[in-house]
C-alpha cells in the first residue's frame, strides 16, 4: 500500500475486528451449525380445504434459494465476519450466516426426516433471533436439479386435482411459480448455538391448497395463494448436538 493513510486505515480495521473482541474478553468462536430442511408433514389427500372442496396434492417439488440467519441486535458487528467477501457461486453466494445454493426438493405424499442444506459458522457469544429462507428459480447447477430438469426456471410445481365435496368428478390441478418469495421466521426466544447444533426449517404441506377455491382461481392469483400457505406453513426448531 503506497497511500500511508489507507494502510494506517486497514491496520485500525484490523484491530477492531480481530484486537478489541479478545482485549474485552470477548473470544470470537464460531459454531458449526447445520441448516436442515424437513418435510414434516405431507400434502393434502382427499381432505376438504374450507372452500367445499376435496383436494388431493399427488406431487410438490421445491427449490430452496438461500438461507440466512439473523442475531438479535443488529447493530451487532456480525457482518466483520464477512468483511473479506463469502464464497462466490453461479448463483448465489455464501459466508458465514449466509447460504446460497439452490436446492430442489420433492414431497409426493409421505413427510421426510430433515435434509442437510448447508452449515452455517455463527458466532457463538452472540444472540440468534430469526432464520430467513427464499424460494425461487432452479437454475442449472442447482442441487438436484438433474432428477428435476422441470424445475429449471421454476420455483414450486405442485400437481394434484380437486372435486366438489359430495362428488367424484375430479379436476386436474397444475401449479408452476416462478416468483421469489422469501420468509422470516423468529425463534420462541433467542438462541445461542453451540457447535454441531441442528438448525431445522420444517415445512407442512397439509393446508397448502387451504382456502383457494379452485373453481375460480387461475394465473398469478393462484400462484400467490399457494406460497402465501407456503409461508404460513413453516416453522424452525433448534436441536441440540448429541454425540
Amino acid at each position: 500500500m503506497n497511500n500511508p493513510y489507507k494502510f494506517t486505515l486497514f491496520v485500525l480495521v484490523l484491530v477492531l475486528v480481530l484486537v478489541v473482541p479478545v482485549a474485552c474478553g470477548e473470544v470470537v468462536s464460531k459454531a458449526v451449525v447445520v441448516a436442515s430442511i424437513e418435510e414434516s408433514v405431507a400434502p393434502p389427500n382427499d381432505e376438504f380445504n374450507g372452500e367445499g372442496l376435496r383436494v388431493v396434492v399427488n406431487e410438490v417439488k421445491v427449490v430452496t434459494e438461500w438461507m440466512e440467519i439473523f442475531a438479535c441486535d443488529s447493530a451487532t458487528a456480525i457482518r466483520l465476519e464477512s468483511l473479506f467477501g463469502g464464497v462466490a457461486y453461479a448463483h448465489g453466494y455464501t459466508d458465514d450466516t449466509h447460504l446460497g445454493e439452490p436446492m430442489v426438493q420433492r414431497v409426493d405424499g409421505a413427510a421426510t426426516m430433515a435434509r442437510e442444506y448447508g452449515r452455517f459458522a455463527a458466532l457463538e457469544n452472540v444472540r440468534w433471533c430469526s432464520v430467513t429462507v427464499g424460494v425461487g428459480p432452479a437454475d442449472f447447477d442447482a442441487r438436484d436439479v438433474d432428477l428435476n430438469q422441470d424445475m429449471v426456471g421454476y420455483s414450486l410445481s405442485l400437481v394434484g386435482a380437486w372435486t366438489e365435496a359430495d362428488a367424484d368428478d375430479w379436476q386436474a390441478l397444475s401449479v408452476r411459480v416462478t416468483r421469489r418469495i422469501e420468509s422470516s421466521i423468529e425463534f420462541d426466544e433467542p438462541v445461542r448455538f453451540a457447535d454441531l447444533d441442528r438448525l431445522v426449517v420444517r415445512r407442512d404441506w397439509s393446508g397448502i391448497l387451504d382456502g383457494i377455491d379452485l373453481r375460480t382461481a387461475a394465473g398469478s392469483e393462484l400462484d400467490a395463494a399457494v406460497l402465501r400457505n407456503m409461508r404460513s406453513g413453516l416453522s424452525i426448531e433448534v436441536r441440540p448436538h448429541t454425540d
